[in-house]
């Protein structure tokens, strides 16, 4: 044929080739070159932590925080007092902790509110709660019989014992470790203060239907009492909100903890 005779055909065919086969091997060097990741075998160092949130409900969104209050110097959530060679408690579990704000002051806008704390497994079979006036003069006292189940109790001031608004208490939770040796009892405490709920809030609460938005209007008005029941009451159909709210006052160990039904006030 005439174009096998033609050398000029020939070397266009050959300049044509060699292009090509340059442009076939390259093409992937130099795509290695430019993304080594892409590599076999090669993977994608891990992102640079940056302190973003968590992917969890709400792509990192809270249901419901508590804002940051400020340190009042009040004695410490967690249990103090009890002899340091002797404990009623699981030193593995958790130690008796009131659940409260970082300043250990509950306020509330009721006259009977609802306190909590969370208790762990313990020989003690009864606590007391203690509760003092400005006077330092005790205005209420009872016992709770305790079943030795680590997790939250909750106990309400009752009808009998209203607080006064505007009036400061302060209370004591102690497990009763020997009742022949009180000074083995392990304790918390804190203060309680009774604040009037402003016409705003009270008109904001009443035009709000849905619960958990009740809770945040207590939360921004640094209610902390019905801010916490309010998320308690939604704990089984909402339980986000409940581990929300505990985290965002440095509780974290205890957000998932169980309610306990265990103990109830003697009187």
């Amino acid at each position: 044929m005439i174009w096998q005779q033609s050398p000029t055909y020939l070397a266009v065919l050959t300049t044509m080739l060699s292009a090509a086969l340059v442009t076939d091997f390259t093409a992937p060097q130099l795509l290695a070159q430019s993304y080594p990741h892409h590599e076999v075998g090669a993977h994608f160092p891990p992102p640079p932590d940056r302190g973003s949130p968590s992917r969890t409900i709400g792509a990192g969104t809270w249901m419901i925080k508590f804002p940051p209050v400020p340190e009042r110097g009040e004695p410490r959530r967690t249990a103090g007092g009890g002899s340091r060679s002797y404990s009623c408690t699981d030193n593995g579990d958790i130690p008796l902790t009131a659940i409260v704000p970082a300043n250990n002051l509950v306020t509330t806008v009721a006259a009977n509110p609802t306190l909590f704390w969370y208790v762990p497994k313990t020989t003690a079979s009864e606590a007391e709660f203690v509760l003092i006036d400005d006077q330092n003069q005790e205005v209420y006292l009872t016992t709770l019989t305790l079943d030795n189940t680590n997790g939250i109790v909750q106990l309400s001031v009752p009808e009998t014992v209203p607080l006064t608004m505007g009036k400061q208490y302060k209370w004591f939770f102690v497990l009763v470790c020997d009742p022949q040796e009180r000074s083995r009892d392990h304790w918390v405490q804190g203060i309680l203060e009774r604040t009037e709920l402003s016409p705003e809030l009270a008109l904001n609460l009443e035009q709000e239907p849905n619960t958990l938005e009740q809770a945040k209007l207590y939360a921004d008005a640094l209610i902390w009492q019905e801010t916490l029941s309010t998320i308690a009451q939604l704990r089984d159909s909402q339980p986000q909100a409940w581990v929300d709210l505990i985290k965002s006052v440095g509780l974290e160990a205890i957000a998932n903890k169980p309610f306990l039904n265990c103990c109830t006030a003697s009187n």
